[in-house]
């Protein structure tokens, strides 16, 4: 069928449209989902037939909802379904999706993964596998997200790392679609945070590492992507040690004066007004915030400051003084006073006092 008629979906898709607004626009500009959305909006829904060509912009549209970037709705493919009256199947919309996420991040067929096996589970199941295109093979991890819908992380870190093109940043070889969901394929680092601090590395090192993630962060926040889940965990490093910010699953394309009343970061890397739970929290400034408890982390043996939101809400009541702050001295020990008074500045209670990424970059950027 190439057409449906009495499409009774006019009010949610224009729901949508307005909630949706122009997210990451920029990134699916060759698809221009929006566009397709209104087209469908502007036919007289109960009399013109609506050109299967125009559904891909309502997948679009409802992927978009579904990855919850501003309410909370989950979207199945059924749902779907159902809401364009079932002139279009599961399997059709499905087709639709598959082609919206291999434009958006290159396609890995399934056949080209081999020795795969499990690593971890989060939001995701995570497995290391070997990619061989005929001619070349690499180490790489494929993170399965099982549902019939892309998720909130995984739509969020595809959009991510399809945007941001740096070299300390996790990089995107392609998506995969399998019948267990969806998984997107990135190299295989295999140095964690902990690796790089039993390396036992020196205040060279150290000052390597610190200036690597403030160049990827002021990149990424030039770029008006934040990445919300800073910390030791999502810090990998490659076979040169060089570091690599990962997992960006909790990550959001934002306007730099944007706000959140609903800040995510890990707890012992979450900064004082996440914790005491303020509306209107602003995103970079909680990047910094956990930049800055990374800084101490990597001279500190991989210790950050605080080891939970309690301790850091006690501090703050303690009159938050800098020169207090749990491992501070150990980074001026290691990588000296100005990179001390950076992570100082970057640690300052009041959201609004701590300094831009590319700010603390040019501070220590001469040393």
């Amino acid at each position: 069928m190439d057409h449906m008629q009495g499409w009774e979906g006019r009010t949610e898709v224009e729901s949508w449209l307005r909630e949706v607004g122009t997210y990451y626009a920029g990134s699916l500009a060759d698809i221009d989902w929006q566009k397709g959305a209104m087209g469908l909006i502007d036919c007289q829904m109960n009399e013109d037939p609506v050109p299967l060509r125009r559904i891909q912009g309502l997948v679009c549209a409802a992927i978009q909802l579904s990855a919850s970037f501003v309410c909370n709705t989950t979207f199945s493919l059924e749902t779907l379904s159902e809401l364009t009256n079932h002139a279009f199947s599961a399997k059709c919309i499905r087709n639709h999706v598959h082609g919206l996420l291999y434009s958006m991040g290159g396609k890995v067929s399934v056949s080209s993964l081999h020795n795969m096996y499990y690593l971890a589970k989060g939001n995701s199941a995570v497995y290391a596998a070997t990619i061989d295109d005929g001619s070349n093979a690499a180490d790489v991890v494929v993170k399965l997200f099982r549902r019939s819908v892309p998720s909130q992380g995984m739509l969020k870190q595809l959009l991510a790392t399809s945007v941001l093109e740096h070299d300390n940043i996790s990089k995107l070889i392609g998506v995969v679609a399998a019948r267990e969901g969806y998984g997107l394929v990135s190299p295989l680092y295999k140095h964690t945070f902990d690796d790089f601090c039993k390396h036992g590395p020196d205040g060279g090192a150290q000052l390597k590492a610190v200036l690597q993630l403030l160049n990827a962060m002021a990149y990424s926040h030039a770029e008006e992507v934040v990445h919300l889940d800073l910390k030791t965990d999502n810090i990998m490093f490659d076979d040169g040690f060089n570091l690599i910010v990962n997992d960006w699953d909790s990550s959001q394309k934002i306007g730099i004066d944007a706000c959140t009343s609903f800040p995510i970061v890990t707890a012992n890397f979450r900064a004082p007004e996440a914790c005491m739970e303020e509306q209107g929290c602003s995103l970079l400034a909680l990047d910094v915030w956990s930049i800055g408890c990374i800084i101490i982390a990597i001279a500190n043996g991989g210790r950050p400051p605080w080891p939970g939101v309690i301790d850091i809400v006690a501090w703050v009541d303690d009159g938050g003084e800098p020169a207090r702050i749990p491992g501070i001295m150990a980074v001026k020990h290691a990588m000296g006073s100005e990179v001390a008074r950076a992570a100082q500045a970057m640690l300052r209670v009041v959201a609004s006092e701590r300094p831009s990424v590319a700010d603390v970059l040019s501070m220590v950027s001469n040393l």
